[in-house]
């Protein structure tokens, strides 16, 4: 009977897992950063040369947050002035040690890959791929999330450490913002819908520093 209820309880978890996350290799949830340039950031567990990863700031604001989703939050440094922006994000791709720059640096000076972040303005929306061409090293890679807005801002975000996320893979060109620059058509494929980028390749992608104010 104890083996019973052992093997209940061990399905009953797996599919909790899998309603959270949607795949054992990719994690989709609704999560949230503070305001006052607040951080979310999620980092792979294995030393990768992959990401891909989906993020879509939510129209509605109040949407219950996905329980036991993974991510870390920090908080942000408030009176700071800011401008008057709507819900909003900057993104950033980067290694477990340039996030490590981030959190202890008091400029927020930090080194980044611009070809797979969306950074230049605060976007509702940042798509990116590592696609065809594999990151330099394999390290701990981490997706950051910095609210540059005076309200906490909740979000969508699905992110593999080692497969795309969208049914139709892609390159993400090798230029500032990556796919943010550029339209075309292409599906996503858990649970966001029709997204829109041109699909460019790029040769190589490079690292950037950027410092928050």
């Amino acid at each position: 009977m104890n083996s019973i209820i052992a093997l209940v309880i061990v399905i009953l978890l797996t599919f909790q897992v899998n309603g959270i996350y949607g795949d054992s290799d990719i994690y989709t949830g609704i999560a949230e950063a503070p305001s006052y340039n607040g951080s979310w950031h999620l980092c792979s567990s294995i030393n990768t040369d992959y990401i891909s990863f989906s993020v879509r700031v939510l129209d509605d604001q109040t949407t219950p947050l996905t329980e036991g989703f993974p991510g870390e939050t920090l908080p942000g440094d408030p009176p700071t002035p800011l401008p008057k922006y709507r819900p909003a994000l900057n993104v950033f791709q980067l290694t477990y040690n340039g996030l490590l720059d981030f959190i202890n640096s008091t400029e927020k000076s930090f080194p980044y890959i611009p070809s797979l972040s969306c950074y230049e303005t605060p976007v509702q929306s940042c798509d990116q791929d590592v696609g065809d061409l594999p990151l330099e090293f394999k390290e701990s890679q981490c997706l950051l999330l910095v609210n540059p807005t005076s309200t906490p801002v909740r979000f969508n975000a699905t992110v593999s450490f080692v497969k795309s996320i969208f049914n139709q893979s892609f390159t993400s060109p090798n230029v500032p913002g990556g796919t943010t620059a550029s339209n075309a058509n292409y599906k996503f494929n858990y649970g966001i819908g029709n997204l829109m980028v041109i699909i460019l390749f790029s040769s190589i992608l490079l690292s950037n520093v950027i410092e928050i104010i």
